[in-house]
């Protein structure tokens, strides 16, 4: 008997002195090497090895279906052209007027709901923004707010800083802040010349002032990108659940 456990304690010892070597080539198993589920990281950009590296979600206000057919198709195509740049994954949500429900560090607006609408438009407005989030109004035609809620940003503002500078750019070119009961919610277009942060919005906006036919298409997409990336910073950086990671601005 005794020999037989004997035996036994030399076979199981044999064991593990074979499987060691095994065991200790296997990859790591800590929660440090695992993806994080944190909603945080679904939000956030930085810079890398002299890339802008990271991923957002952008959610689109679909009111009117061809014009938000039309933004998502904008988006897109931002973003392929973004990659010469940058590494940047959007995912998109949609959102409608009456029940904006998103987390989002930023809503695209592109058309307005009906104007009997308009009230419970900007309560669910007012409310995504006390959340952190802000609003880029990309249709400046017939806003729901009146213009004592608008006003140009300064030249030094974040949005025009940082990360990429827009200095010399004309008042009224600059994006214009927007107010509702004295709390900023967000930005509506500048004009003359207008720079739309997802790419040129064309003449179905209010652009008539802006209409300069020696203006290359590629100069405008140059300027979106970076006043994009500048409004994706700014969101993230204004939300209470992200941010971005952009210690030295870049000058354009």
């Amino acid at each position: 008997m005794k020999r037989n456990l004997a035996t036994y304690e030399v076979t199981i010892f044999t064991c593990v002195i074979f499987l060691m070597p095994m065991v200790a080539c296997l990859a790591p198993t800590t929660t440090e090497l695992a993806p994080s589920i944190d909603r945080k990281e679904t939000s956030t950009i930085y810079q890398q090895q002299g890339r802008i590296t990271g991923q957002i979600i952008i959610a689109v206000l679909r009111s009117d279906p061809a014009t938000y057919a039309n933004t998502v198709k904008r988006l897109r195509e931002w973003q392929r052209r973004l990659v010469k740049v940058a590494d940047l994954k959007i995912e998109i949500e949609s959102q409608k007027f009456n029940a904006i429900t998103t987390n989002a560090p930023l809503l695209v607006v592109a058309s307005y709901p009906s104007e009997f609408q308009g009230q419970t438009f900007l309560h669910q407005l007012r409310a995504y923004a006390q959340r952190g989030g802000i609003v880029m109004f990309e249709q400046s035609d017939s806003p729901p707010f009146n213009s004592g809620q608008i006003g140009a940003i300064a030249s030094d503002h974040p949005l025009l800083t940082h990360p990429f500078s827009f200095k010399g750019l004309p008042r009224q070119a600059r994006p214009q802040e927007v107010l509702l009961e004295s709390k900023r919610i967000g930005f509506l277009l500048g004009v003359s010349p207008t720079i739309s942060p997802f790419g040129p919005l064309g003449t179905r906006h209010h652009r008539r002032r802006d209409l300069d036919p020696k203006r290359s298409a590629a100069g405008d997409w140059t300027r979106s990108l970076k006043l994009g990336l500048n409004l994706m910073v700014y969101a993230l950086d204004n939300h209470p659940e992200y941010k971005s990671h952009f210690p030295n601005p870049k000058t354009e």
